[in-house]
């Protein structure tokens, strides 16, 4: 039995997130792993659940990426499944992946893990002459083990872990600001967390405070119910996009292929601020022509850069604001007894108070790591550049991680997916390669730079966040996408950048499979790339119906042309 086999791992969380890291993991010869789930079900968010205190969709969320981006890379969605399908139907295609791969019998459901800390510093698996224990400590990392501590049905109980990767996403927590006044207020003030739907809200005057996707989907659950108002309490432009557009009504991301996607990263990479300005512009632009009945005074724009903030997805929040269903407010100043004190315009010369029942804080949230111990934490305990970019009350700890997911002093066994924004607008594609990446480090095919040189890129990724945080606010960490994607993509060895690059191997793709070479590069930007070709020994598994798969979300077939 070799490291890997031997190897116990962890993983906390089964969302998606957790479910395809356990399969990535199993298909990369892990096979003793535990996945821990408070729940009694698997899906993370998309199950709906009613516990105020856990994030979840509402029954009427709607994915904000299509069907052919909001995908496994080796489980395309069903044909008959709508483009853009309900939180219902993403639960349920969760499930049936779980299935499809025989993952289930890697879950331990209704069990929450209450902690997390090193069991030793000199446990390692590795036997003293292992060449992958001298590899490790040639580099500086100081080989750990780790202590779960759980709970489920039978009482608690701790176990040891041999390599530990949390899943359990980046809104666990819910961020709640304190405004002047709040404490006065007499009326009820809940967190978009809590908010299950419109009924227990019947008869009620609600404020939403907050634009982005929780909120305007909240505020348009309510029409046609409630009389509501809509607020931008970070007094930050914000913007909601369709999921349709053009004449043809098109998915709104099948027009982001992936030769637009590289062009715009790396012209992004070189002249930030103007293709800030041009991005902002493009999309306000594609915003108004797509949305006639907006009205200026509503005060969206300027907006912030799509890198930085992502507008929300809506397709009827513009249409009620128009229609005196929804109205707009421009940020919550203070609180009185009966409501808030909101400027009346977007310069603020002049004050408005709005009387109010109930106050929904859709203003986001954070990764919820309260378990981990100091040692297994991400986050920074001093980060007084990050810390300064918001007030006191609206503090969001920032996750130190190497390439935005190991743990800079013991990469070889701990690791996190979700603290940091992804390369991808759309998660699965980031949680399917940072899961495959991270199998690949720990299985020892991809190693790691020194502790020095950890320690230092995230020194140097940390200012970089401080420097694009002055100029808007974003609670999670990120780094340059295309930069991202082909380290995952060399991590893993599953041949992406060599065939889109300049060397043989791309110069004979294109040449033999233009067609395939055009639908990848101007087509849908489908995840099913990633699974194309055999890639590195020891990787991810070639998906023989990735070729197929390609041509059909395009609307073609294998013999057709183009």
């Amino acid at each position: 039995m070799n490291e890997v086999t031997r190897s116990r791992v962890a993983v906390i969380g089964l969302g998606v997130a957790g479910i395809t890291s356990i399969k990535n993991l199993v298909e990369q010869g892990f096979v003793n792993v535990t996945g821990f789930e408070r729940n009694g079900h698997i899906g993370g968010l998309w199950q709906y659940h009613d516990d105020p205190t856990q994030t979840t969709a509402l029954k009427t969320t709607r994915t904000n990426g299509s069907k052919h981006y909001s995908a496994f890379q080796d489980f395309p969605w069903p044909d008959d499944a709508p483009h853009y399908p309900s939180a219902d139907q993403v639960a349920d295609y969760i499930r049936s992946y779980a299935k499809h791969f025989e993952l289930e019998q890697y879950f331990r459901l209704s069990t929450t893990v209450l902690s997390l800390s090193p069991a030793d510093r000199s446990g390692s698996i590795h036997d003293e002459d292992d060449d992958a224990a001298r590899a490790s400590s040639s580099r500086g990392d100081s080989p750990c083990r780790w202590e779960l501590k759980y709970r489920d049905g039978s009482g608690e109980h701790e176990e040891i872990f041999d390599k530990v990767l949390v899943t359990n996403g980046p809104w666990g927590k819910a961020w709640v600001p304190f405004l002047p006044g709040q404490e006065s207020f007499k009326g009820k003030i809940i967190h978009a967390q809590a908010y299950k739907g419109p009924e227990l809200y019947k008869g009620k005057k609600v404020i939403v405070a907050g634009l982005g996707n929780s909120g305007a989907d909240i505020a348009v659950s309510l029409v046609g119910r409630h009389q509501k108002y809509t607020s931008r309490i970070d007094q930050e432009h914000e913007w909601c996009l369709r999921r349709f557009q053009g004449r043809q009504s098109r998915p709104v991301d099948h027009q982001i292929t992936r030769s637009r996607w590289i062009a715009g990263a790396r012209l992004n990479e070189l002249f930030p601020s103007f293709m800030t300005w041009l991005g902002s512009k493009a999309t306000e632009i594609l915003f108004k022509k797509t949305n006639p009945k907006y009205r200026d005074e509503w005060g969206f724009f300027p907006a912030p850069p799509l890198s930085a903030v992502p507008p929300a997805i809506q397709d009827d929040l513009i249409d009620c604001m128009a229609d005196g269903k929804i109205h707009n407010l421009f940020g919550i100043k203070r609180f009185t007894p009966s409501g808030v004190i909101t400027p009346s315009t977007r310069d603020g010369t002049e004050q408005l108070e709005t009387n109010g029942d109930v106050i929904i804080l859709a203003t986001g949230y954070s990764a919820d790591l309260s378990w981990c111990h100091d040692e297994a934490s991400p986050f920074l305990d001093n980060a007084p550049e990050w810390d300064a970019l918001t007030d006191e009350d609206h503090k969001v700890p920032y996750p130190s991680l190497y390439m935005n997911l190991f743990s800079p002093k013991s990469p070889e066994s701990l690791a996190f997916i979700g603290p940091c924004r992804g390369f991808a607008p759309i998660e699965f594609t980031n949680f399917d390669l940072s899961s495959q990446a991270i199998g690949q480090v720990w299985k020892g095919a991809f190693p790691l730079p020194t502790l020095k040189e950890r320690i230092e890129w995230c020194d140097d990724n940390y200012r970089a966040n401080v420097l694009a945080g002055k100029r808007y606010r974003n609670v999670r960490p990120t780094m340059p996408p295309l930069k991202l994607e082909r380290w995952l993509n060399d991590v893993i060895g599953n041949e992406v950048n060599e065939r889109f690059g300049w060397g043989i191997q791309a110069w004979r793709f294109w040449w033999k499979e233009r067609k395939l070479y055009q639908l990848i590069m101007n087509g849908i930007n489908t995840p099913f790339v990633y699974r194309l070709w055999d890639g590195r020994e020891g990787s991810r598994k070639k998906w023989a119906g990735a070729r197929r798969a390609i041509y059909h979300a395009n609307g073609l077939e294998l013999d057709e042309k183009i």
